[in-house]
């Protein structure tokens, strides 16, 4: 059976967050986000005034997120 691990996201995690956004994007059949749409996502789940709630999951004692 496998572990499961979500925990809130930190600004660390900050290109996996876009690395999974990306891989959304491509599973879809849509454009990623662009370089300046990266940073908003980014500012808006990390900055001063966060927007968006980011949590991360892992599997197996992974370092890497899979969800």
């Amino acid at each position: 059976m496998s572990s499961i691990f979500i925990r809130p996201a930190t600004r660390d995690d900050a290109d996996d967050f876009i690395r999974l956004v990306i891989g959304l994007a491509e599973f879809e059949k849509l454009d990623p986000p662009d370089a300046a749409a990266q940073a908003r996502l980014i500012e808006d789940a990390f900055g001063v005034k966060p927007r968006i709630e980011v949590w991360l999951a892992f599997a197996d004692d992974s370092n890497a997120p899979v969800g």
